[in-house]
């Protein structure tokens, strides 16, 4: 078994090799993505681009940084981000994602029309109430 020190040495000379590595398999799939994405892009009009949804599918709890993610705020812009762009946690199946993107579109309309608020059903519907009776039943509504 190798002493820590040798582990540390072997680790510290690889990283820069993994990370050159990892340079080179971002730009191949930057790359791989871009060249579809607006080849699409240039058969959609403006205002189909401007109400398209992308969700990028990936495990629980997103990484900062994700590729996928990154890439398609900076296609669509920032404020796209939690609205029209949305990292869909421990999804694997295009159904997956088409059941959770009609769960949103519906829940937008749904805050629209009751509330006034397309964002409203994106938390629980007893939230605010809740909320204001937990300062009043601990004690601190009214202070900071």
């Amino acid at each position: 078994m190798p002493s820590a020190d040798a582990l540390d040495a072997y680790a510290g000379a690889l990283g820069p090799l993994l990370l050159a590595n990892a340079t080179d398999a971002a730009r191949a799939q930057l790359d791989g993505l871009h060249a579809p994405v607006q080849r699409w892009r240039a058969r959609m009009a403006d205002e189909e681009w401007r109400r398209l949804f992308v969700l990028v599918m990936g495990g629980r709890q997103p990484r900062e940084g994700n590729l996928a993610f990154s890439y398609f705020v900076q296609a669509m812009g920032p404020q796209a981000a939690g609205r029209r762009l949305i990292y869909a946690e421990n999804l694997r199946t295009p159904e997956d994602a088409l059941a959770l993107l009609a769960t949103i579109v519906v829940d937008r309309r749904v805050g629209t029309a009751f509330f006034d608020d397309d964002t409203r059903m994106e938390r629980d519907l007893l939230a605010d109430a809740a909320q204001e009776h937990l300062l009043h039943v601990f004690g601190r509504l009214g202070n900071d």
